[in-house]
């Protein structure tokens, strides 16, 4: 098993901040950067113009300063306005010029195209965006994506090792629910509950 750059992991969590608590996400994905990149990374310049959509926004810029390796803006603003163009109907993007037509910043093309396309349809830009920015992040890695709130919960879970509930493993048998092993250290190990009890009631009911 390939070990994941710490970048492209952190791409993927910060991403997840921003769709689902959003507040300290710069924190979190510097927690996930590699030591090395506030001294190897080269200068990475301020947008001129954004979407005014700040979980995409966000993330686009989280993606220019932290990836594992340096993606030209243009290739960054191309692929996503590619994977855009396959979230709406063909009839939305045909009078958008393309890439090569366009001499404005990366990001002043994009925005133009996207918003051509978005007046044409009458389309949720917002949907469409993450949409795909999370498409042509896992081309980046299969790894990484957007998450919103609930999915960001379940990571929160997951990662932490915090789970509810009295820590046993339990199956029903015999019309009754018989406990097949409580988990050590758990409140049901401290309550005294033994492989082979059956729960007659919980909470008195």
């Amino acid at each position: 098993m390939r070990q994941l750059p710490k970048t492209i992991i952190g791409v993927a969590i910060y991403a997840a901040v921003l769709l689902g608590v959003s507040g300290n996400a710069r924190e979190a994905v510097h927690a996930y950067s590699s030591p090395s990149d506030s001294t190897e990374r080269e200068f990475t310049r301020p947008l001129r113009r954004l979407t005014g959509i700040a979980p995409f926004d966000e993330a686009v810029a989280l993606l220019r300063e932290h990836y594992v390796h340096k993606i030209p803006d243009r290739e960054i603003f191309k692929a996503i306005l590619d994977t855009f163009t396959m979230c709406v109907l063909p009839t939305c993007t045909e009078e958008v010029g393309t890439f090569a037509e366009c001499r404005d910043e990366p990001e002043t093309c994009f925005v133009k195209a996207v918003s051509a396309a978005a007046e044409v349809c009458k389309i949720d830009m917002e949907r469409n965006l993450l949409k795909a920015l999370d498409l042509y992040l896992q081309e980046l890695d299969p790894n990484s994506c957007l998450m919103d709130a609930g999915m960001l919960k379940e990571l929160k879970i997951g990662t932490s090792g915090k789970f509810g509930g009295v820590g046993m493993v339990v199956t029903p048998k015999g019309g009754d629910y018989v406990v097949i092993s409580p988990f050590e250290g758990s409140p049901a190990h401290k309550a005294g509950i033994k492989a082979g009890d059956i729960i007659l009631e919980i909470d008195g009911g």
